[in-house]
């Protein structure tokens, strides 16, 4: 059965709210999430860290398989542009086994800014 952040993962892919792999990610304007496989490259993951920081926006590592997630093979990163998307896994990411928010400033930054919009 799916965690709730899954599905609101599968929503957001449903939606064509998703951009896939790191490369993308780093050039695509927008973004509000950022999620990536803990076994993805550690350049690859540095490059998110910055990413994230640069644009104060929440970082998630997952250790559950993203390309089952997203029903895509070899996909270990992935962002979110809808706000609305974001705020809800955010939100539902504490009560979810293997999803933990990477502690930058950005992500921070992001989730007081979310939880005072509330």
């Amino acid at each position: 059965m799916r965690s709730k952040v899954e599905s609101l993962i599968g929503f957001a892919v449903k939606a064509r709210k998703v951009v896939y792999g790191a490369d993308f990610i780093e050039n695509k304007k927008g973004i509000s999430l950022i999620i990536y496989s803990a076994d993805l490259a550690e350049n690859s993951s540095n490059k998110l860290k910055k990413v994230a920081q640069t644009a104060k926006i929440p970082l998630v590592v997952t250790h559950l398989a993203l390309e089952n997630i997203v029903c895509k093979q070899g996909v270990k990163a992935i962002a979110i542009t809808d706000r609305q998307m974001v705020r809800a896994i955010v939100d539902n990411i504490n009560n979810t086994d293997g999803f933990n928010i990477v502690e930058i400033d950005g992500a921070n930054a992001v989730n007081r800014k979310n939880s005072e919009n509330h």
